[in-house]
């Protein structure tokens, strides 16, 4: 009846019949009519841009706050503190509360206007509002940016990832011959696609992760990105789970940085040969294996087996080649 009435009055939703035919001899508003049955919300406070706060915040000269985190805390040197200060790397603020320092991240081009703003909590603990001391101010663009310490990136040969800002500022004293990035987190990887127009030049890249297990899964993302230049170090069974650079700093043992990077070994390639290595031993046990096999269906779940074996072979074969059309060439295979 209601689909009868909609088309005899040219009408599109119920809504509108109800203007026509009022219940009870009420009238409805009409669906085009504003109906306010709640205050209107109050206009939202204009938020500064990433560039506008960083430019606020370089103004903001106090640097006893950051040398109380960095230099009594992390056992940075004064001169690097001051060195990152000068050069507008990071600075104070007050954010959410908090006392904090911000931290700017660039895109590779030398742009010199930041595209992500990090606010890390002098004392450690989380901001309330998150449940975390690290947050990217709203508007960041994540997939960007980077830190950087030690050596211009451009005119390096030796290139080291981090995680973490204070990471890069250890790495960058210690270190300084050689550039140090830093992602911000181990979940924006998507930027380091930017790094593949400089592998050419590049020598080693080099992962300095953190002693956990998200430490070990960015690594595998960095070497899924960057492929065989991909290095990463070694940590020893005896160092605390969730030891990082600068921890190995706090606890005076500055030269196993250099030591570890001398020491890196390469992710994707050594993986992927061991791997190649197993797989072929177990190809030729399941090619002896089917020699003494009688029964059908034990035949063809052993022929299965080693159709398996061979496919899983061909993709650590086309990988290791650093073949970037690999899923192409696993749809032909």
């Amino acid at each position: 009846m209601i689909d009868w009435y909609l088309k005899k009055t040219n009408k599109t939703h119920f809504s509108e019949l109800l203007d026509l035919y009022p219940i009870n001899g009420q009238s409805h508003p009409s669906h085009n009519q504003t109906q306010l049955t709640t205050p209107p919300p109050a206009p939202q406070k204009p938020t500064l841009s990433i560039a506008k706060r960083w430019n606020w915040i370089v103004a903001n000269k106090q640097r006893q706050p950051l040398y109380n985190l960095l230099c009594s805390r992390r056992m940075l040197s004064q001169s690097t503190v001051d060195f990152h200060i000068d050069n507008s790397q990071i600075g104070y603020v007050n954010h959410m509360g908090k006392e904090s320092m911000a931290v700017p991240f660039f895109p590779l081009q030398g742009e010199k206007t930041p595209c992500s703003l990090q606010l890390i909590t002098l004392d450690g603990e989380p901001f309330q509002s998150t449940g975390t001391n690290k947050v990217f101010q709203k508007g960041s663009l994540h997939d960007d940016g980077f830190f950087q310490a030690g050596a211009d990136f451009n005119h390096c040969k030796i290139l080291v990832i981090v995680e973490s800002v204070i990471d890069a500022m250890t790495g960058g004293e210690i270190h300084p011959v050689i550039c140090w990035l830093a992602t911000g987190s181990t979940s924006y990887t998507k930027k380091l696609e930017h790094l593949k127009p400089h592998l050419n030049r590049l020598e080693k890249v080099i992962v300095f992760q953190d002693n956990d297990e998200a430490g070990t899964g960015f690594v595998n993302k960095i070497a899924g990105i960057l492929k065989d230049k991909v290095f990463a170090v070694q940590w020893l069974e005896s160092d605390s789970k969730g030891f990082d650079c600068n921890d190995l700093l706090k606890s005076g043992q500055a030269e196993r940085i250099k030591q570890m990077l001398d020491d890196a070994i390469p992710v994707l390639a050594d993986s992927v040969n061991a791997d190649s290595l197993s797989l072929e031993q177990r190809i030729r046990q399941t090619q002896e294996d089917l020699q003494n096999i009688t029964d059908e269906s034990q035949l063809k779940n052993k022929l299965f087996e080693l159709k398996k074996l061979q496919f899983e072979l061909y993709c650590a074969t086309i990988i290791l080649a650093g073949d970037d059309n690999y899923l192409v060439r696993l749809k032909v295979w």
